[in-house]
């Protein structure tokens, strides 16, 4: 079996900053899952819909962020990156 090592030293400055984006509200947790998982994986995730799915999970009672549309603590983000 061959396991392949992700690294970000390869890539270049312009590669790099196309990862980044404009975070708005209270959802700048959820642009850095995004872009980590894009540059990682090379998935793409829109991060309003990640919050969005987020939010609908706290109202069944599953607290990954301190309320809908609220803040979220690093041990939530753990949580949500493993979910």
């Amino acid at each position: 079996m061959t396991t392949t090592q992700k690294t970000l030293h390869s890539k270049r400055q312009a590669e790099l900053a196309a990862y980044q984006r404009q975070p708005t509200g209270k959802a700048c947790r959820f642009h850095a899952i995004a872009a980590g998982i894009k540059m990682l994986l090379n998935i793409k995730i829109v991060p309003a819909e990640l919050s969005g799915g987020i939010n609908r999970l706290w109202w069944r009672g599953r607290f990954m962020r301190m309320a809908p549309n609220w803040a979220v603590s690093p041990h939530m983000l753990v949580r949500i990156i493993h979910h």
